[in-house]
């Protein structure tokens, strides 16, 4: 994956654009598929979109410690938004998979 000119992938993951490749990805770094985007302070979760009738990965959100959300949207400066569904469309995709891990 090359994101600004710079590429990084994990060894031993498949380096592709399908949603699987990012939750391998993810749990990697301690993440799990989880069935609830609801805020648990002892939690950070992130959600996975995918495009519409596929499972190409096309956006990442993340949980604040203040239960709110955060997207890079493009070139753009961060927002936040009240769930991981509040941005879901066609320029950002569908929610796929929620995953958390314990907060460090």
């Amino acid at each position: 994956m090359t994101l600004d000119g710079f590429h990084y992938w994990p060894d031993g993951v498949e380096d592709n654009e399908d949603v699987t490749a990012f939750i391998d990805a993810f749990q990697l770094k301690g993440f799990i598929v989880c069935d609830s985007w609801e805020h648990e302070t002892e939690y950070r979760r992130i959600a996975l979109y995918v495009e519409e009738g596929n499972t190409k990965c096309t956006h990442a959100s993340r949980e604040l410690s203040s239960g709110k959300w955060t997207s890079k949207l493009g070139p753009y400066k961060d927002i936040q938004h009240g769930t991981p569904f509040s941005i879901e469309g066609q320029d950002y995709g569908k929610v796929y998979c929620i995953m958390k891990r314990e907060f460090q």
